[in-house]
């Protein structure tokens, strides 16, 4: 028997910590993700305002020569400042779901919050990565495509496993699928 399963958690309330724990640090690696691209996206605005988009000392093709490919970033931004925009509402959402898997393991317990823990916490996470796909393969940025894969993917892959761990330790421990809130003092 190897030294990681006899140290391994078997108890749901390890288990759930450590789900919980995990979709935290998801979320931090998609906020630095979020980072990255505001980085970028001020990096593009000094370029422009420098006229120095085209003479960058990088060459990333002709689209990218003409600022055409970082435009859509910087309208979208753009847009978020209008707080009622589309694009606003679309952000909001985005960064609420981000919270929501580590909210929903601390307050509820069953297995229906393992499962729902898991589904909101893949739906952002794959989203992300496929944006930071994107931009890695698309337009060649290949420290947006680490960052992906480090700080979004290995911790998401993490934090579904231990959330199905949990999910596998209540179901066995025997409080059935009910969710239940932690006791109150």
């Amino acid at each position: 028997m190897s030294t990681m399963q006899a140290t391994a958690p078997k108890d749901a309330a390890t288990l759930r910590t450590h789900a919980v724990i995990g979709w935290v640090v998801t979320a931090i690696g998609t906020t630095t993700f979020h980072l990255l691209h505001l980085y970028s996206a001020i990096g593009q605005v000094a370029l422009l305002s420098n006229g120095q988009d085209q003479d960058h000392d990088h060459d990333h093709g002709a689209e990218h020569a003409d600022g055409a490919e970082h435009a859509d970033h910087l309208d979208f931004y753009a847009s978020v400042a209008e707080h009622n925009s589309g694009e606003s509402w679309q952000l909001a959402i985005f960064l609420t779901l981000m919270v929501l898997p580590p909210l929903i393991g601390i307050l509820l317990s069953g297995k229906v919050s393992a499962i729902t823990m898991t589904v909101v916490g893949q739906v952002y996470s794959i989203g992300m990565s496929l944006d930071g796909f994107g931009h890695g393969f698309g337009e060649g940025a290949w420290s947006t495509l680490m960052l992906t894969v480090v700080a979004i993917l290995l911790p998401a892959a993490v934090s579904t496993v231990k959330s199905i761990q949990w999910f596998r330790a209540t179901a066995a421990s025997g409080r059935g699928g009910q969710d239940s809130s932690p006791p109150r003092t």
